[in-house]
């Protein structure tokens, strides 16, 4: 609510930074809509205490640190009301209202940041692809406006990739994207290096104070190459359109954003990007003041929004690229770790995959890692054809059958996840001590950081 009365409770996100109004008469719990979502039609309608009625446009589920000892899970409904913005970060914003919008259609691109499609072989060529009628009413309705944007055309090219629909997540909506498979596999691979949150984590030490930034239709604000926009076309049941600015799905468009934006970030204090996902960490407020005004200074200097909905600011623990950061250093975010612990005792290859891939995320965080999973390695070995034919497929397949030793493993596994230890932001210029545990299983190193007597690893 844009008005706070002194007689009701209130608690607030340490994550997000925002203040949860606890009404004990409610039936749903409410999250702000942003402006993309309400061009979408409502789903249903709620009625206030008061009869005024109030879309809903979906659902999104919310991982919540009320600092009491551990994170809540709560499921709210994206509704059409409002909440309070106050903070000295948002009025700096309102310094810089261009990065709050969408660039004007007939506005120049300021930037010189082009998107390349380098590709061998003959062009791609498919047929398109029917949708259910939800669907196509959402895809025609997304191209009406992204013609409108001057972002995408109609198109007369020898190129045709097929239409795809994606779920957006935290809704229930859709995204209609190129199916670029066929192109991507003859385009030449840009090598430009994605960062990690190991890149930087030594530069956190100290922080104190933390703000996401996040970009809105990121990619649509970079123009393909005049001589490559034939080449991303798409076949739709209702025409064949082709893009002016880069597109999900297409082969290196992370690899050129990510140039872009560290283009963009050059030189900047306390601020780390990674594609367009922006990361300010400072030791105070005032210095996070100035990181913040340098930063908004620049993305208006390139022309490029923000998403104010999705943006935080002034926290002192964010999420960010999978982990949860504080001035105490890293950890595994809960709801991931509650997806590893809720992961039922897998039955096939597959799902054994899919587990493995999700532990190994957040490995560096468990002692002794490759000795709680060396019984569940060595059963998959023991699984896995090396040549991939139809056998191999068939077998990926078939019920796994589980001893007491492995289903133990699996289970120290879990247990492992739920303990994960927290990793210290690295101090620069204290010594470090590698340490080095050899044995059957694996090698296995560990950094120790000494400073002032005290250990960090």
């Amino acid at each position: 609510m844009d008005v706070y009365l002194t007689r009701r409770l209130f608690i607030r996100d340490r994550i997000s930074n925002i203040s949860f109004l606890v009404d004990t008469g409610s039936d749903v719990s409410l999250i702000p809509a942003n402006t993309y979502q309400k061009r979408n039609s409502s789903q249903k309608a709620l009625f206030a205490a008061h009869s005024s009625i109030l879309n809903v446009y979906g659902q999104k589920t919310l991982s919540l640190n009320f600092n009491l000892r551990r994170y809540f899970l709560w499921t709210f409904l994206i509704a059409d009301i409002s909440i309070s913005k106050d903070t000295i970060y948002h009025t700096l914003l309102k310094e810089f209202p261009s990065i709050t919008k969408l660039p004007n259609p007939n506005q120049p691109v300021k930037h010189t940041t082009v998107h390349h499609i380098v590709a061998k072989g003959p062009p791609v060529v498919a047929k398109p692809r029917r949708l259910a009628p939800d669907r196509l009413k959402i895809a025609k309705s997304d191209f009406r406006n992204m013609m409108h944007l001057g972002h995408l055309r109609p198109s007369k090219s020898n190129y045709a990739s097929p239409l795809q629909m994606f779920p957006k997540k935290g809704t229930l909506d859709w995204r209609p994207v190129g199916d670029y498979r066929a192109l991507n596999s003859q385009t030449l691979k840009d090598k430009y290096p994605i960062p990690c949150i190991a890149d930087f984590t030594a530069e956190l030490h100290e922080s104190k104070i933390f703000s996401r930034i996040d970009l809105i239709k990121a990619y649509h604000q970079i123009p393909i190459h005049p001589e490559d926009i034939h080449k991303t076309s798409i076949c739709t049941p209702f025409g064949l359109f082709e893009s002016t600015r880069m597109q999900f799905g297409l082969c290196n468009a992370s690899a050129t954003f990510q140039r872009f934006i560290d283009e963009v970030t050059r030189g900047l204090p306390g601020v780390y990007a990674f594609v367009d996902d922006i990361l300010i960490a400072s030791k105070n407020h005032e210095d996070h003041y100035q990181h913040l005004k340098t930063l908004f200074s620049r993305l208006d200097e390139y022309g490029l929004c923000k998403n104010v909905s999705k943006c935080i600011f002034g926290t002192s623990t964010i999420d960010f690229l999978g982990f949860n950061l504080s001035g105490n250093g890293i950890k595994p975010l809960p709801d991931k770790v509650k997806c590893i612990l809720d992961f039922p005792k897998p039955d096939t290859l597959i799902q054994l995959r899919r587990f493995l891939d999700m532990f190994n995320f957040y490995r560096c965080f468990i002692p002794k890692a490759a000795h709680i999973l060396a019984p569940i390695v060595q059963f998959l070995e023991g699984h896995t054809n090396k040549k991939k034919s139809r056998s191999s497929v068939c077998k990926s397949s078939e019920q796994l059958k589980w001893n007491e030793n492995e289903e133990q493993a699996f289970i120290a596994a879990k247990n492992a996840i739920a303990e994960a230890t927290l990793l210290r932001h690295l101090i620069p210029g204290a010594h470090l001590s590698l340490w080095v545990d050899a044995s059957d299983v694996a090698i296995e190193a560990l950094y120790l950081n000494y400073h002032r007597g005290n250990l960090n690893q």
